[in-house]
């Protein structure tokens, strides 16, 4: 029986990055530049919120129409810290009430109460390219760059697009523990492990983490996971349940300890840019994308047995599915063996 095949490491293939997919960035690149992982390819002015002075109250007066004429700087104006912002004479001239600006910013407003609202300046927040290549397109989707990557496939994971160094904490059979996460651990990539709980989740969110690629985990905490986003990606290479990581995804991963990654739950896959002495290399799935069904196969399981990975033992023609569909059995650890329709297989291979 002829079946899909996935090909889960994929050390060097060409392929086009998508960046700069924010509605507030402005691309600093043109079509045909080429870039290196540290050039800024976009920048957004991000808003970092506003402060409220109690200014009639300041300067003596009642009202909005009776602060704003008393302002030196209209509003719109951009101010200084310490710079004059209103100004206002008492006592027949012998007094003078004057209001320094506290900070740098711009003049909102001033609301009814005679509140003068000044907002700070906006950050600049930069994108750099985190990958070398060509640029091929700009648009307000983002910015098309032509490069080479590795590239992790897995079968299961959830979370939107996330950007962060891989940062290695587990060996492929222990389990992902609350005590291998700390502060260090903050905005990156964490990969190790056989299996992830509750609790790692949980303070892995508290921390930053910004994803997790771990060998397997329980059906139930990963359903809590839901398909809104928690704020952080995860992937689960091998399954649900105790799965240890395979081999060759945890050698390809550890190769790039410390190396920018792109994870993506929906895409459920890891991408790692590579250098530009790396070229890429044959990406075609030896064999094709179809592939017959062998004893000692690595194979996926879908349908009702989703998420598990095992060992094809037996193959049986005339199983209990009826329709003249194959039966496969299919040795998922020491102590169980799955019988499955055998339409419901994927061969793994490594790279």
């Amino acid at each position: 029986m002829i079946v899909p095949v996935t090909r889960r490491v994929i050390k060097s293939q060409k392929v086009n990055l998508t960046r700069l997919v924010s509605d507030k960035e402005t691309a600093k690149v043109s079509v045909g530049e080429a870039v290196s992982p540290e050039d800024v390819i976009g920048v957004a002015e991000i808003p970092s919120g506003r402060r409220l002075v109690k200014l009639a109250s300041l300067l003596g007066v009642h009202g909005r129409r009776e602060v704003e004429k008393h302002l030196v700087k209209p509003l719109g104006a951009r101010v200084f810290e310490g710079e004059i912002l209103a100004r206002r004479k008492s006592f027949f001239g012998l007094k003078t009430n004057v209001f320094r600006s506290p900070i740098d910013g711009v003049i909102s407003e001033v609301d009814g109460f005679g509140s003068l609202v000044i907002d700070f300046l906006p950050c600049q927040n930069r994108l750099v390219a985190g990958v070398g290549g060509k640029v091929l397109e700009v648009s307000g989707k983002g910015v098309v760059i032509e490069t080479v990557v590795s590239k992790i496939k897995t079968k299961v994971g959830v979370g939107k697009e996330r950007e962060g160094s891989i940062k290695i904490v587990a060996e492929p059979n222990e389990f992902l523990l609350p005590t291998k996460l700390d502060v260090s651990c903050r905005d990156k990539i964490i990969v190790g492990g056989a299996s992830v709980g509750k609790e790692t989740l949980e303070k892995a969110l508290t921390i930053g983490v910004r994803g997790l690629v771990v060998g397997g985990i329980n059906v139930r905490d990963f359903s809590k996971l839901g398909e809104l986003d928690s704020g952080m990606t995860v992937l689960i290479t091998e399954g649900f349940g105790i799965r240890p990581m395979a081999e060759d995804v945890y050698l390809e991963l550890k190769k790039h300890h410390d190396g920018f990654g792109i994870i993506n739950g929906s895409q459920r896959e890891l991408i790692i840019p590579l250098s530009k002495e790396d070229k890429e290399t044959n990406s075609e799935v030896p064999g094709g994308n179809w592939q017959e069904l062998d004893l000692g196969l690595k194979v996926y399981l879908s349908g009702e047995a989703h998420g598990h990975v095992g060992i094809l033992e037996k193959i049986e023609q005339n199983g209990q599915y009826g329709f003249n569909v194959p039966e496969a059995l299919v040795r998922i650890d020491q102590s169980e063996t799955l019988r499955v329709p055998a339409c419901n297989l994927e061969i793994i291979r490594g790279e």
